[in-house]
């Protein structure tokens, strides 16, 4: 298990995005289990999940607490097709 899968959530916004601290759940595709959930950060929107096998397929999704937006997912996310990097 040495790879990780990061990113931010913000909402679009003139002239920059606007971060958010929203729920984000990392699942396996193959099977839709839950592997790690988080909070992004308040201030950056940023979210790390470390540490997860390199040789699966995973998706993430963030959940609007809010329900001002409906939850958005990113999907296929690989070490060979992006989204899964190796850990420094």
């Amino acid at each position: 298990a040495n790879g990780r899968i990061y990113g931010t959530v913000a909402r679009e916004g003139a002239p920059i995005d606007v971060p958010l601290r929203r729920r984000v759940t990392l699942l396996r595709q193959v099977d839709d289990m839950p592997i790690q959930t988080q909070w992004s950060d308040a201030v950056t929107g940023a979210f790390d999940f470390q540490w997860i096998e390199t040789d699966q397929a995973y998706y993430v999704k963030a959940h609007d607490y809010e329900h001002n937006f409906s939850a958005v997912i990113a999907d296929n996310l690989t070490l060979e097709n992006g989204g899964v990097e190796l850990m420094p």
